[in-house]
Formats: structure tokens, sequence, C-alpha cells
């Protein structure tokens, strides 16, 4: 998705041993951003931001509920930053072990 919707500037991916034994992984761009009212609502399935004539080809809103389901069935979490215009930063953390 960063790669989809960063129409300009750059896009990084940082990996990080983050706190109480998790990993971490970032995925942060310059792209459009995401209103806090979207926000809530981007890994519902189906869910897709803004208006049919802003929809990407072949976009389905599936990408991110797919990827917040697999990342909770291994215990993890997926936390969004954004704001609109600026980008967004989505950050995946795992827990470095699995009982």
């Amino acid at each position: 998705n960063a790669i989809r919707y960063t129409d300009e500037g750059t896009i990084s991916i940082i990996c990080y041993t983050a706190e109480a034994e998790r990993w971490a992984i970032a995925i942060q761009d310059t792209g459009r951003g995401i209103s806090p009212e979207d926000q809530s609502r981007v890994f519902e399935p189906y869910f897709r931001i803004g208006d049919e004539d802003d929809y990407l080809p072949e976009s389905s809103g599936l990408g991110l509920a797919i990827v917040n389901k697999i990342v909770q069935l291994l215990r993890g979490s997926v936390e969004l930053t954004s704001e609109v215009g600026q980008g967004s930063t989505f950050t995946v953390l795992l827990p470095l072990r699995l009982e």
C-alpha cells in the first residue's frame, strides 16, 4: 500500500527490537495519509478510503484486513499513525518468542 499510495516522496522500512520482548517492522511513507475517522476502519474487510473515483485499479480493500488477521494469529498487533497529506506509518509488532 505504501508504494501504491505514495505518488511522490519516500517510503522507509525500519526493523527494530521493541519493548517487552517484541520485534517491530515499521513502514513509513509520505503518501496521501489517512484521516482520523478512516483510521479506525482501515482494517475492516472491503473498506476503501475516498470515493470510487479515487480507488486504484484492482483495489479490493482486503489487503490490510488480511495483514491484520495474520499478525493477530501470530499474537501481534498493527499500529497506525497518519496525517492527511503527510503520510502514514504502519508498525507491526510481533513477539520475539511464541510459547
